[in-house]
């Protein structure tokens, strides 16, 4: 496969982000196609993480797409493919409260030989099971969720002098943590990390209204959606209403915008997370296509040609899944 020298397929940032993006358990084919297309014309990977998770005791933040337990052999598979697409794997392992009992499940401590093995990395919440992933598999980085620093926000981080001390303190017992999209906003604040930029990650389209107090509860009621196996129901955003008229979504946004980030990369903030697991694969493709590829039209017509690829599959009645591994 042959590109022009003058098109340029990404952003010129590019190179300096570390972009971890939705795909693991979720959006997988897609993800995989385009890290396979993207790195034949450039050499470049098309992000370097895909992030989400089987069902397990441990998963949590959004309701996963894989419900089944994952044989040994598929689970090398999932973190094999991407590896050698170009990309690791992060499981997003942030169920809100892990009972010490759970930290024996047979089936997690699986999963964490295998991120361990192939170089991943896990999302946690839970600080009980952060500590007991640093001490059976140091070399497993962990990533403090960023439902961590949202739900304290609700209490304005008590026990701690501000916000910035509560990072500081996250940085004790985790690798990477996850400040919220209000705080990265705002430079007095960030640059208050300037010292630990490399250890602080950013998510650039979060959805949330700013300053939202009901993440907990929200979380809470997914995972219990989760946990009895219902699909009829699932608790959406408390603000869904407000949110839906367009005034107050533009108002009541924080996506970070391509100046900024290239602001964030130039003050030495240079990992970035995109939300939005679940999503259908043109979404999710789109997605990255606006946030990590230079708008010259090349890449539109990759995702295209990979859109067109799944739903011919799809409607062959093999019953493709947009979860599944491409061959």
């Amino acid at each position: 496969m042959f590109i022009q020298d003058s098109i340029q397929l990404f952003r010129p940032s590019r190179e300096k982000i570390k972009w971890k993006v939705p795909a693991l358990c979720c959006n997988d084919w897609a993800a995989i196609r385009l890290l396979k297309i993207c790195s034949k014309l450039s050499g470049i990977s098309a992000f370097d993480i895909a992030y989400g998770a089987p069902n397990c005791a441990w998963s949590g933040g959004h309701h996963t797409v894989v419900n089944q337990t994952l044989s040994e052999a598929q689970l090398i598979d999932y973190v094999r493919t991407y590896k050698n697409s170009g990309a690791i794997c992060a499981f997003t392992l942030s169920r809100l409260n892990v009972p010490k009992e759970n930290l024996a499940d047979q089936y997690c401590n699986l999963i964490l030989d295998i991120i361990e093995e192939y170089g991943g990395e896990v999302i946690v919440y839970d600080d009980i099971l952060a500590a007991y992933v640093r001490k059976a598999h140091p070399k497993i980085k962990t990533i403090a969720s960023i439902s961590k620093a949202k739900c304290c926000y609700k209490t304005g981080f008590e026990g701690f002098k501000d916000e910035t001390a509560y990072y500081y303190s996250l940085l004790d017992k985790y690798d990477i943590v996850n400040v919220r999209a209000d705080y990265a906003l705002d430079n007095e604040q960030l640059d208050k990390l300037s010292d630990v930029s490399d250890h602080i990650e950013i998510l650039v389209n979060d959805i949330c209204k700013p300053g939202c107090t009901s993440v907990y509860a929200h979380l809470r009621a997914i995972e219990e959606w989760s946990d009895t196996g219902r699909h009829d129901f699932s608790q959406g955003c408390y603000y869904a209403d407000t949110l839906s008229i367009l005034e107050n979504r533009l108002e009541q946004n924080q996506f970070i915008s391509e100046p900024r980030i290239s602001e964030l990369v130039y003050l030495g903030f240079t990992r970035f997370k995109l939300a939005g697991r679940n999503i259908p694969p043109q979404k999710f493709l789109d997605m990255l296509a606006r946030y990590i590829f230079e708008p010259t039209g090349t890449i539109f017509f990759i995702v295209n040609e990979i859109v067109n690829e799944f739903r011919t599959m799809e409607n062959s009645g093999n019953g493709l899944a947009q979860c599944q591994l491409p061959c």
